[in-house]
């Protein structure tokens, strides 16, 4: 597996990616999770319920991670399968696999990714500000969204 910044998100870098993953024999990618970036993570203020440490650590250096995280990281999945699957029927490869991971809390955002191409959703944050219960809540909020 191949972990890809969010912040390689231009089509020349992405298709750069697919190439090399390709060509390695690599088995798939981990798309997402910390950027360096601060520009259009948060949504409108009324919108998001990110806590106010968090909202201040947009402002900071080095890594971000977190909910705002997840556009970002539903956007990467979606092109980063098209990428993927076009270079491997091109090629008469097996289908890569993509783990998601960037910002998922909840039930419905792992829906949300691996109905965009992910493999696999991982949850880190959730289970942070969650605790133990995050799995089973997050699981009867895919029933709820019409997951499996």
């Amino acid at each position: 597996m191949v972990k890809v910044s969010p912040d390689e998100d231009q089509d020349s870098q992405i298709q750069g990616i697919v190439s090399a993953v390709h060509q390695s024999g690599a088995a798939g990618l981990i798309v997402g999770n910390t950027t360096k970036r601060r520009d259009n993570l948060l949504p409108p203020p009324q919108e998001t319920k990110l806590p106010v440490a968090e909202r201040r650590s947009l402002a900071e250096q080095g890594g971000f991670s977190g909910p705002a995280m997840f556009g970002r990281t539903l956007d990467l999945v979606g092109r980063y399968r098209r990428e993927l699957d076009a270079r491997s029927l091109a090629e008469g490869a097996e289908r890569k696999v993509i783990f998601a991971t960037g910002g998922i809390c909840s039930g419905e955002e792992v829906v949300k990714v691996l109905n965009a191409g992910a493999s696999v959703a991982m949850v880190y944050t959730g289970l942070v500000y969650g605790g133990a219960g995050t799995v089973t809540r997050i699981k009867a909020e895919m029933k709820a969204a019409g997951g499996t």
